[in-house]
């Protein structure tokens, strides 16, 4: 359940929506009266912050430097991470919200452009394609601003999409910058800084979804959280049409695919995860030579996901 806070963040006509400050050390006057003190998660949801600031405490001092640097992290990590981790966690779905919003926004001006060139379940072949052009072409020229010879059917509804989808994607973006920020506070910052291809935004996401890693027992468990375990037969997590499997599984193809966009972009760059997956790919080619060219692609990739989260997983554990 979310606070009445985060539903007047959300409820902001101002775009992109404002970080929730995980950092509030005061008392409203109401709890001071009451004598009621909140706790950690209802002090992460209290206050607003806008303009992509982050809380004070949060800021990292530019005189910090050295040991002194290294303690004040350290007080960071024992004091503030649970009202950081419940921030991170509270943006990750205000992001999710905004992302969803924006690509509900753009299949629903495609379906008029479609409806506008007559296209319908019925049609096939050629007419099908011929239409299927004309709607393709409406909604790139909607999307540049060239409305001459439009439908007037498109214009009222297509305008009215395209502006709330604008300003989903702009609430997106600003949410994003925010995540970055507060992932470089937490233990797995300096981790992101050795890794190329594994940025802040990819680290606020996994903490999104798994929260404070070192509440894992192991990797294992983390993998299974972000879909890259096993059940109890071997099999590996997917969707299952076995009711028993699919509980047992407890698989989020939403978590999956972030951990398949993060090892997507590892595999783009050079670096030491680029050449586990191909020593990986090599030795899959090997273990089944009658496979496919994208068997073994997935099968090196999801490899060299897990070694990243396990590599995670140790370094969140040794800074925390």
């Amino acid at each position: 359940m979310t606070s009445m806070s985060t539903m007047r963040a959300l409820s902001s006509s101002s775009p992109p929506i404002s970080l929730l400050d995980g950092h509030t050390t005061s008392l409203t006057q109401n709890q001071r009266a009451s004598g009621n003190e909140p706790n950690s998660q209802s002090m992460a949801m209290e206050g607003l912050v806008s303009n992509d600031r982050l809380p004070v405490d949060c800021e990292p001092s530019s005189a910090a430097t050295g040991h002194h640097r290294r303690d004040t992290l350290d007080r960071f990590a024992r004091v503030a991470e649970p009202s950081l981790i419940a921030t991170i966690r509270e943006l990750h779905r205000v992001r999710e919200f905004n992302l969803r919003g924006a690509g509900d926004m753009t299949r629903r001006v495609k379906s008029v452009c479609r409806r506008a060139a007559g296209l319908t379940p019925l049609d096939t072949g050629a007419d099908k394609k011929a239409k299927e052009a004309m709607a393709d072409a409406a909604f790139k020229a909607l999307q540049v601003g060239e409305l001459a010879g439009l439908a007037m059917t498109v214009l009222p509804i297509a305008s009215v999409a395209l502006d709330a989808q604008a300003s989903f994607e702009k609430a997106a973006k600003g949410t994003e910058r925010m995540l970055a920020k507060l992932a470089l506070q937490t233990p797995g910052a300096e981790f992101v800084a050795s890794v190329s291809g594994f940025g802040a935004l990819g680290l606020s996401q996994i903490i999104g979804e798994a929260g404070d890693l070192s509440n894992y027992a192991g990797p294992a468990k983390l993998w299974k959280r972000m879909g890259l375990g096993l059940i109890s037969t071997g099999e590996r997590q997917r969707c299952f049409t076995d009711a028993a499997k699919t509980i047992e599984a407890g698989y989020s193809p939403r978590r999956r695919s972030i951990m398949f966009v993060i090892g997507d972009s590892l595999l783009k760059k050079q670096g030491p995860y680029r050449d586990l997956y191909l020593r990986r790919k090599l030795y899959e080619q090997q273990k089944k030579p009658d496979g496919t060219k994208m068997l073994w692609h997935r099968r090196a990739q999801r490899y060299m996901e897990k070694r990243l989260l396990r590599d995670l997983w140790r370094a969140w554990r040794s800074e925390a």
